[in-house]
């Protein structure tokens, strides 16, 4: 169920794992995810969660993942007025810079690398969460 006093986020990542140790580690963010496996999932759970009248706030997506190009996947979300805003934040385990530029190229508002332990994913959750307190581009302040 959506708790309306969360800041909602969707998390896609083909691994499971992954997806769980972002739900752990935000236990104290303020955050509320919404998990998908595939990239083809994230613009209709995003569509679900308006019609339900809840705003997703960011998008966590691992880079390496099936479905969808990820600039394509951009692209739609900042074609979507109600959705240009949403931060879009890509996490990999690759620290290339030419994959970072591409990324932040095609509209991603920042670029992590995952983090290699439960804490310095807390971290990092917990600084993403207080910077969407009002604009979910506030994530940029991150990098």
């Amino acid at each position: 169920m959506a708790d309306p006093g969360k800041k909602h986020v969707v998390a896609a990542d083909d691994s499971a794992l992954d997806r769980e140790l972002l739900v752990i580690a935000s236990r104290d963010s303020g955050m509320q995810f919404h998990q998908v496996s595939h990239r083809d999932q994230v613009i209709p759970v995003i569509a679900k969660l308006a019609r339900q009248g809840i705003t997703v706030e960011a998008l966590i997506i691992d880079l390496h993942m099936p479905g969808i190009p990820l600039p394509e996947l951009i692209a739609q979300l900042r074609s979507h007025e109600s959705w240009a805003q949403i931060g879009v934040v890509v996490m990999t385990d690759s620290d290339d810079e030419s994959t970072r530029d591409q990324c932040l190229k095609a509209g991603a508002d920042l670029f992590v690398r995952k983090p290699s332990n439960l804490n310095a994913l807390e971290e990092l959750l917990n600084q993403m969460g207080a910077s969407l307190h009002d604009d979910a581009r506030s994530l940029a302040e991150l990098s």
